[in-house]
């Protein structure tokens, strides 16, 4: 019987992960902006970041984020930019931000992973030019992948 429960709530979880899933693409494929889908998840404008995250529907947002970044090949040093990492003094490891950045460096880095060992597509990656993003990534990314895709992904080569 308890067996039973369990994999009922598992069942569920993963039903509502693919909805949210489902919507996630579809507001990317309209082009929701950031503003539209924070209304849609019931997330106040004019918070911070640090505030956002106390809404029980910030990871989906957050979520939202990183697929629409990866889906526009947005470079990680806008990312950078548009999460406020470039107006930090100290510290941005603990800004506010900086997990998502750390969930884009990730997402990207599991796109040109697959593509190395799937032989997809490669995903259009940009050469920082700001040399603490650039120092924050490589970082990130030694912590999860080998020198070679750690290269591909900072050092990329032109098409």
């Amino acid at each position: 019987m308890a067996e039973t429960k369990i994999a009922d709530a598992v069942d569920a979880e993963d039903r509502t992960l693919n909805v949210m899933n489902a919507r996630i693409k579809w507001w990317i494929l309209v082009k929701k902006s950031d503003e539209q889908v924070m209304e849609k998840l019931g997330i106040p404008k004019g918070l911070s970041r640090a505030a956002m995250k106390d809404n029980p529907n910030f990871q989906t947002f957050e979520d939202f984020q990183v697929k629409k970044w990866l889906k526009s090949y947005t470079s990680t040093s806008t990312v950078w930019d548009d999460l406020g990492l470039n107006n930090v003094v100290g510290a941005v490891k603990s800004a506010d931000g900086y997990g998502t950045y750390e969930k884009y460096v990730f997402a990207l880095g599991d796109k040109v992973d697959k593509y190395i060992r799937k032989h997809g597509r490669m995903p259009k990656l940009h050469k920082s030019v700001n040399e603490v993003e650039n120092a924050h990534k490589v970082e990130l990314l030694k912590t999860k992948y080998d020198d070679v895709r750690v290269g591909w992904i900072v050092n990329p080569v032109p098409r």
